[in-house]
């Protein structure tokens, strides 16, 4: 909620949403259980394939746009495809060896782009847009991926 809005109004506007926010809350919980949980194998299997495939083919983006990184981890998030720190390090989530390989390099070209814009504004976007024109799809087709 925005800092200068009186935290009733904030109430009042969850509690007329209050129908829409539980029935949300139902579909999250029921697609959560329809999906079955990778085990402790199969998230061993995919850190082997991730540090395989992930680090040399960021080297070779990285390469293509005369971009510069320190170090490349690959972790086990349940929140991000990546992250990049302001340290020049990237994280990128075992989970992206389940996508499909144009979606995987969209997360490695975006990670790329926040070496030089820790942002998202529009330098940022407009980095992006150079390197990865049909970035916006990538993006909206992304959503479709869960992590796990």
């Amino acid at each position: 909620m925005p800092l200068l809005y009186p935290f009733r109004i904030g109430l009042e506007f969850f509690f007329s949403k209050r129908d829409w926010v539980l029935e949300m809350q139902e579909k999250q919980r029921n697609s959560f259980r329809e999906e079955p949980q990778p085990g402790s194998e199969e998230i061993e299997s995919m850190r082997s394939e991730a540090k395989r495939i992930l680090p040399p083919r960021l080297a070779e983006l990285a390469e293509r746009y005369s971009f510069k990184y320190n170090q490349v981890r690959i972790k086990h998030n349940v929140s991000n495809w990546g992250s990049c720190s302001r340290k020049g390090n990237i994280n990128l989530n075992l989970n992206l060896v389940r996508l499909p390989e144009e979606l995987r390099d969209y997360v490695l070209l975006h990670e790329l782009c926040h070496l030089r814009h820790p942002d998202h504004g529009p330098d940022f976007h407009s980095l992006l847009e150079s390197v990865c024109p049909d970035h916006r799809k990538k993006e909206k087709e992304l959503r479709k991926f869960r992590i796990f």
